[in-house]
């Protein structure tokens, strides 16, 4: 039940940020940057959310279920590797690319550096998805 919940307000929360990305015309968000400015705050408030339910349900699944959730003590282990290797990958960078669309938020060196080594963490891990999808289906073929 607890699991249902969890995925159910991660989908919400993705729902909600995509209608905000794509309700506004780009016409609408060159001229206003407010709209950026509220999309980056959003977007920051998800991802605390986010990153705080992820962490209470693996917190939940310890307490409850400890012998099973060793594995789970794995993978969060390999995602800080791969978060890791991300981090490293990331330039310190600076605010100029959020500047171009208008935004007014000051944005630092660290957060910019996290952004970027988050989208890259996404990227590894989506490929790493996709090629355990065909692993697994070459493999059934197989069998």
């Amino acid at each position: 039940m607890i699991k249902m919940i969890y995925y159910g307000v991660i989908a919400l929360l993705v729902i909600i940020g995509f209608y905000k990305v794509f309700s506004h015309t780009t016409e609408e968000i060159e001229g206003d940057n407010s709209i950026v400015n509220l999309l980056i705050n959003q977007g920051k408030i998800y991802a605390y959310i986010a990153f705080g339910l992820t962490i209470a349900a693996a917190i939940f699944g310890l307490i409850t279920h400890f012998k099973q959730s060793i594995w789970a003590l794995v993978g969060i282990g390999a995602l800080l590797v791969i978060f890791g290797i991300a981090w490293s990958m990331s330039s310190t960078g600076d605010n100029a690319f959020l500047e171009s669309f208008g935004s007014d938020i000051s944005i630092n060196g660290t957060e910019s550096r996290l952004s970027e080594a988050g989208l890259k963490t996404m990227f590894i891990l989506g490929g790493l998805g996709i090629i355990g999808a065909v692993a697994s289906g070459v493999k059934s073929l197989f069998e």
